[in-house]
């Protein structure tokens, strides 16, 4: 399991994926990441609450985090809207993982994560 101590909230662990980088077909970022949509969806929710979202939406077990990661194959599922405004849910394909200021391959896993939409946030 990620680290929780990186959220504070929806803003901060959403905002950070938009510093991604692409180097060719490969992308890098530092985000929120779920394992489903809607695990995505009740952590938005429970921030537009004014809950702990991380807290809320781990609270039977673990399924969201952040971290960074190498990615592949980024396909937009939807958007979003939430206090902090409008937000692209998005799978991506993990390949690899941040350790130490390094990323090391990883079997390649699907992921749900989000980006701030580009041309509709204020």
């Amino acid at each position: 399991m990620l680290d929780k101590r990186y959220v504070a909230s929806i803003a901060t662990a959403l905002a950070l994926f938009a510093t991604s980088a692409r180097a060719d077909d490969f992308y890098r970022g530092t985000g929120l990441i779920c394992d489903t949509v809607e695990e995505i969806d009740a952590f938005i929710k429970a921030d537009d609450e004014g809950k702990d979202p991380m807290q809320t939406v781990n609270a039977a077990e673990p399924v969201c985090g952040v971290g960074s990661v190498a990615y592949i194959e980024p396909q937009k599922l939807k958007e979003v809207i939430s206090k902090h405004g409008v937000f692209e849910v998005v799978e991506i394909t993990v390949v690899g993982v941040a350790v130490n200021g390094r990323f090391n391959l990883v079997t390649p896993l699907k992921q749900i994560t989000v980006f701030m939409a580009e041309g509709k946030n204020a």
